[in-house]
């Protein structure tokens, strides 16, 4: 990709991020993806790779956790939450998901990572 095409691919991403928060659908694809922004998978996948220097998952992942932590400074009911309402919320398949996600990504468990 030329560099300006690298700068309308990363626009876009964001912006559709910004405006449909598909990233909080469970079963949001790289497909999925592709579609709605008219690049084929091909170039949409080469492009998170070496933009980010990581996968669509690593990368999907990452905007869900930044959402979660604007929701944990935004919402005042936050810490009434329970982990899996939580994990729901910010686009994971399952409680269990989505602690195994927090502990890989901050090295403690949710508990202790929402403590601090």
């Amino acid at each position: 990709l030329s560099i300006e095409e690298g700068n309308t691919y990363r626009k876009m991403l964001e912006e559709h991020f910004k405006t449909s928060k598909n990233f909080l659908n469970p079963g949001y694809t790289i497909n999925d993806l592709s579609k709605d922004l008219r690049i084929p998978i091909y170039q949409l996948s080469s492009f998170i790779n070496q933009e980010f220097q990581k996968s669509f998952v690593q990368y999907i992942n990452d905007i869900r956790f930044n959402y979660l932590m604007e929701m944990k400074e935004v919402d005042p009911d936050f810490n009434n939450y329970t982990m899996d309402f939580i994990g729901r919320k910010v686009g994971f398949n399952s409680r269990t998901s989505f602690i195994e996600f927090i502990k890989r990504r901050t090295g403690k468990t949710p508990s202790e990572f929402f403590r601090t």
